[in-house]
C-alpha cells in the first residue's frame, strides 16, 4: 500500500526532475491527472529508499552533467551507496599482475619461503 507521504517524496522528486530537465517532462507538464498517476507508480518503487538514499540520487544528478533525465530504474541506482573499500573506491580493484621470467618467480618464491619461516630477512 502506498502512503500519502510516499505519493509526496515522489511528486516532489518529480518536481525537482521537472525544474533540472523541463524538456523531458514538456509534453504532459499541464496534465495534472498524468503528473498524479507518475508520482502514484514512482511512489511504489521509491518506497525502499530513505530519505537520504533519495537525497544521494539527486545529488548525483546534479554532478552527473547529464543533459536528459533519468529513468527511474537510473535514478533508484544512483540512490544506491558506492561500495567502497579503504579511502577510495578504487582500493577494491586488485593490483596490477607483473609479468616475470621463471627464473625470476623461482626466486621471488625462495624469498617469501625464507620471510614466512622466519629464517631470514630480505
Amino acid at each position: 500500500m502506498i502512503s500519502e507521504r510516499d505519493i509526496k517524496r515522489a511528486s516532489r522528486l518529480i518536481l525537482r526532475l521537472q525544474l533540472r530537465f523541463p524538456n523531458s517532462f514538456a509534453a504532459f507538464k499541464s496534465d495534472t491527472e498524468m503528473m498524479d498517476l507518475m508520482a502514484e507508480e514512482w511512489a511504489m518503487d521509491l518506497q525502499s529508499l530513505s530519505d537520504e538514499d533519495m537525497l544521494r540520487g539527486l545529488d548525483k544528478v546534479r554532478t552527473s552533467g547529464s543533459t536528459f533525465c533519468p529513468s527511474l530504474p537510473e535514478y533508484i541506482a544512483m540512490c544506491k551507496p558506492e561500495k567502497r573499500v579503504g579511502a577510495h573506491a578504487l582500493d577494491a580493484l586488485p593490483p596490477p599482475v607483473k609479468v616475470v621470467s621463471d627464473e625470476q618467480a623461482e626466486k621471488n618464491i625462495g624469498i617469501l619461503k625464507k620471510m614466512m619461516s622466519g629464517v631470514g630477512r630480505v
